[in-house]
């Protein structure tokens, strides 16, 4: 027990890989593992020298693709579920979470609006997701490769936006600070993203 309660009273970034079998030991039959102690060794061997500051942390959870059931009014426990229980949302972001570097070295200003009309924060919600890849987007666009890498992520092409014109008539709308602060790409969310992101919801709902 005070094994368990000396590591939860570091802060994470504190905890090193080598801590990994006393943090196993503490959890004890909360976590179950067919891993030998071979295995946790050459995983140790693996990962020993690798800078900690240098690893990607990314957190599922009812931010973004997971919510919570409703505990007590609507489930016996605590369950959290995935908005879809396809998981395939998931997976398509894990299989582009490491951004190639020519792409996050233009670091490009990215702004993201929800034109969903459904008002559900998809803006917000991509807003983070994308930072956890160090993708530098706000929620509110001439960096060729961040665009496209942005159009294969959400199966769009890359469009320009029309040149300005001092014609008379209906005033155009203000674009947004991201693009009127002198570029950047701007990722309009629709319903698409909207349905896609919450189609076929999982047994919770």
């Amino acid at each position: 027990m005070e094994s368990g309660l000396s590591l939860c009273q570091q802060r994470p970034w504190e905890l090193h890989l080598g801590h990994l079998p006393d943090l196993l030991n503490s959890l004890g039959d909360n976590v179950v593992t067919d891993l030998h102690v071979n295995d946790l060794e050459a995983m140790y061997s693996l990962l020993k020298d690798v800078d900690t500051k240098s690893i990607l942390h990314v957190s599922f959870d009812d931010t973004n693709f997971l919510y919570e059931c409703g505990y007590p009014a609507n489930c016996g426990a605590a369950y959290i579920y995935a908005h879809d229980r396809t998981y395939a949302e998931i997976a398509h972001y894990v299989q582009n979470v490491f951004v190639d570097p020519t792409t996050l070295g233009q670091h490009a200003q990215v702004a993201i609006q929800d034109a969903s009309g459904r008002g559900l924060d998809a803006s917000g919600r991509w807003t983070q997701l994308f930072k956890y890849l160090s993708v530098n987007a706000i929620s509110g666009g001439k960096d060729a490769a961040t665009a496209a890498w942005l159009a294969q992520y959400f199966g769009v092409t890359v469009t320009q936006p029309p040149a300005a014109t001092a014609a008379t008539g209906t005033p155009r709308a203000s674009p947004t600070p991201a693009v009127a602060g002198g570029g950047g790409v701007l990722v309009i969310l629709g319903q698409g993203e909207d349905t896609a992101f919450l189609g076929n919801p999982g047994v919770g709902r």
